[in-house]
């Protein structure tokens, strides 16, 4: 285990889906040696996408869960979010 920040990138990490443990360390020293540009830009878009969705996100989650059971269609209209 690592102590203080590093560990606190690594914890969150590991809540997103499909990344485990070992994936969330490698991600995690991954960024720690990316240039601060690359750092900067990720955070940066991580932050408008929360942003820019924050409203049509609701909608999108009704309409996948409406849409669900028809074949071909769920996770076809995301695009219609972008």
């Amino acid at each position: 285990m690592y102590e203080g920040i590093i560990q606190d990138l690594i914890d969150e990490l590991g809540r997103l889906p499909g990344v485990g443990p070992k994936s969330a360390q490698r991600i995690a020293f991954h960024i720690i040696a990316s240039d601060r540009v690359d750092v900067t830009r990720l955070a940066e878009v991580l932050k408008l996408l929360k942003r820019k969705l924050s409203s049509a996100l609701p909608v999108a989650i009704s309409l996948r869960r409406i849409y669900a059971g028809y074949a071909g269609i769920q996770g076809g209209i995301t695009h219609l979010f972008v």
